[in-house]
């Protein structure tokens, strides 16, 4: 009711599908950000019923489970009617193991998050930590998910970033974990560029090598140097001039 003013629907508006839809996703948004982790924008239902003498809409919006029985569709009681608060953060940046020896791993908990990682110890945790933005003994918000997840791919260190919840192991109605995978990608990358060049006729080529380090000092730190080496052949001129 609080957000209601924000609604996109107003009485005396001409009917418009596109902006029923966009007031759905309006609702689904709001809603995961103030806890309800398993809302989707599907369960918002509109029931239009028609006046053709006055040409005139009456629109009922309705928050219910769509694919269950009639009887079954409300939200009270259900996960999805549920505002979640997350219990454990878990980050794990152990790199996969295909075949082989199982890889060895530390477990570290700072600040209330369990980190997972391999012996190596790729990232120091305090600048994980300082890009993750959802927060274990609090209500669950979609917008700090989000944030962390453009945070985390914003960093260019990692190949790969997954945030996943679980309810199953918490046992508790309106609690969850969440978990962080990232795929470490190489620390070190070098490219070899070449290329020819024409100026007024003179050739030339160029040769660039580049060096990107992406986790420097282990605190996901970028640095990137560039030479270039470049050779052109000159022209030269020679001119003739008559006496008298």
């Amino acid at each position: 009711v609080k957000n209601w003013p924000k609604s996109l629907l107003r009485p005396g508006d001409r009917f418009d599908a596109d902006v029923l839809d966009q007031e759905r996703t309006r609702i689904a948004d709001h809603l995961r950000d103030v806890g309800y982790l398993f809302f989707t924008r599907e369960m918002v239902v509109y029931d239009a019923d028609t006046t053709p003498e006055t040409h005139k809409v009456d629109v009922a919006l309705l928050l219910e489970r769509t694919s269950y029985a009639r009887k079954d569709r409300g939200l009270n009681g259900t996960p999805e009617g549920t505002p979640y608060y997350i219990r454990d953060v878990a980050v794990v940046t152990a790199r996969p193991v295909i075949g082989g020896a199982p890889l060895l791993t530390d477990t570290v908990r700072r600040d209330g998050f369990t980190m997972l990682a391999d012996r190596s110890q790729l990232y120091k945790p305090q600048a994980l930590l300082h890009a993750i933005f959802l927060r274990p003994e609090e209500r669950f918000r979609q917008s700090n998910a989000d944030r962390t997840y453009r945070r985390l791919t914003g960093l260019q260190v990692f190949d790969r970033v997954d945030i996943t919840y679980d309810t199953t192991g918490t046992r508790t109605r309106g609690i969850a974990d969440a978990r962080i995978d990232l795929l470490p990608g190489r620390p070190q990358s070098m490219a070899l560029e070449g290329a020819g060049t024409n100026r007024g006729g003179a050739l030339g080529t160029s040769v660039s090598l580049a060096y990107r380090h992406r986790n420097l000092f282990r605190t996901m730190t970028s640095i990137q140097a560039q030479f270039t080496l470049g050779l052109e052949a000159q022209q030269s001129l020679t001119g003739t001039g008559s006496g008298t």
